[in-house]
């Protein structure tokens, strides 16, 4: 047999899970193993990131749908789409931040609730006033990616939610290597606006235009408040030392 230890066969049997999970249950279409022949590394790539992942569960949803996306949709991707692995990876919370203020998506945090082994020892009725204080009713509050997952999960819009994918995975990738030259705030600004200038309303659906408009509000809203932040920054480093 090619698995040595018990470890090689959970790991198959849990790529072959999301296979499974993604035909049945985003594609609607079981059993259907064809549309997964040629996405074998994707489904590799995503089993290790939620096994070793240290970003919670309260993400992992959000995080497989991103994989099924690439994967729906690596025949229209650049390059090999296993190389967008960090964006359901280590880059997945910017991802999220990034991809939610472009579509207009809140991401609540949600306390989580407290565990078994918390509740027992809240109603233990423990005699230790220092243990009763230092167990609280609810941990440290996580993200609400519920909206975001259900925005992913739009099979209809696979195609454009996929560019998006990728353009920020590009983005962040961009961001990464400009970070120690203290560039990446600018490189930002100039993309956004060059990505606004290649807007061409005239060929546009007109059934899209209320959805355009609804992103530009949107993407004003961000600019100003952006532009406030710098002309405040530039005032304070302005600022004689005192």
């Amino acid at each position: 047999y090619r698995f040595k230890k018990e470890l090689d066969i959970n790991i198959e049997l849990n790529q072959l899970a999301l296979a499974e999970e993604y035909l049945a249950e985003y594609l609607h279409t079981p059993r259907a193993y064809e549309q997964v022949a040629n996405s074998e590394q994707l489904f590799k790539d995503l089993e290790d990131s939620l096994r070793r992942s240290k970003l919670g569960r309260e993400s992992e949803e959000a995080r497989r749908t991103v994989g099924f996306v690439l994967a729906k949709e690596a025949g229209s991707v650049p390059g090999r789409v296993y190389r967008f692995k960090p964006v359901f990876d280590k880059e997945f919370p910017r991802f999220a931040e990034i991809y939610a203020q472009r579509e207009g998506i809140t991401l609540p945090h949600a306390p989580q609730q407290t565990s078994p082994d918390q509740q027992g020892s809240q109603s233990s009725g423990t005699s230790d006033p220092l243990q009763r204080l230092s167990t609280p009713e609810l941990s440290t509050p996580t993200i609400d990616y519920s909206e975001l997952t259900t925005k992913l999960k739009e099979l209809k819009n696979s195609k454009d939610i996929g560019r998006a994918i990728t353009d920020i995975a590009d983005g962040l990738r961009d961001e990464g290597k400009e970070k120690s030259t203290g560039m990446a705030a600018l490189k930002s600004a100039q993309t956004a606006n060059t990505k606004l200038q290649e807007i061409d309303l005239l060929k546009a659906d007109p059934s899209t235009l209320e959805a355009i408009v609804a992103q530009l509000d949107t993407t004003i809203g961000r600019a100003k408040s952006l532009k406030v932040e710098a002309i405040k920054i530039i005032g304070t480093s302005k600022e004689p030392i005192q």
